[in-house]
Order: structure tokens, then C-alpha cells, then sequence
């Protein structure tokens, strides 16, 4: 299935992975992106587009997408494509900030920090 999925993603810049939500899954990150856009306005310049809507840090902002981000076929996915890019980012470490703890108490713990 990577191989293909990889495939697919090289011919037409896109691919999909049949099976990686479930539909309840889709249907609640359905929901939570309709929200995020009714929040979003359109874009600031030419660049962004003016009448576009384009979604920054969409991980902050949503969990519904979580199981997207730790899929076994997508990291493969990732791996075949990024190589050792891909493993390099998810050994780096891991924030302490949620959507709800923006703030300046927000840290990035590594084996050498302390506790915060």
C-alpha cells in the first residue's frame, strides 16, 4: 500500500489513504475545520490570495486530526518520501503547549530541561 500511495503521490501530487479515519472520525474533523474556517478571513495580500482562507498551525487548532499525524502508512508514507527528514522530526521534542495553554509558559521539554 505505501508503495502505491507514494506512486500516486508522485504522479499526481496527491494521494489519499483509504481507511485512515474512521467515519465518525471524518465527521468530527469535518466539523471542527467548518468552525476553524468560519473563523479564519480571508487572506491579507496577492501572495496569500485575497480571497482565499488559509489555516496556520492547523494542529493547534484542532485534535481531530491527531490519528492523521501518528498513522502507521502515513509516516511510511513520509519516510519514503522525506527520508530521514521525516524521522528526524518526530525525534524531536515534543511541546508542552495545547490549544489552550498558548502562552508564554508554554516549553519545549527535552531530555535536559526541567520539569515546567
Amino acid at each position: 500500500m505505501v508503495e502505491e500511495i507514494v506512486a500516486r503521490l508522485t504522479q499526481d501530487g496527491y494521494a489519499t489513504v483509504p481507511g485512515a479515519l474512521e467515519p465518525d472520525q471524518v465527521a468530527a474533523a469535518r466539523a471542527d475545520l467548518e468552525a476553524i474556517l468560519e473563523r479564519t478571513p480571508s487572506g491579507r495580500d496577492d501572495f496569500e490570495g485575497r480571497r482565499t482562507q488559509r489555516v496556520y498551525a492547523l494542529f493547534a487548532k484542532t485534535r481531530t486530526l491527531d490519528p492523521l499525524a501518528i498513522h502507521p502508512v502515513v509516516l511510511a508514507v513520509l519516510d519514503r518520501v522525506l527520508g530521514h527528514a521525516s524521522r528526524s522530526a518526530r525525534a524531536r521534542p515534543r511541546s508542552r503547549c495545547t490549544p489552550t495553554t498558548r502562552s508564554t509558559r508554554c516549553r519545549v521539554r527535552t531530555p535536559s530541561s526541567s520539569s515546567t
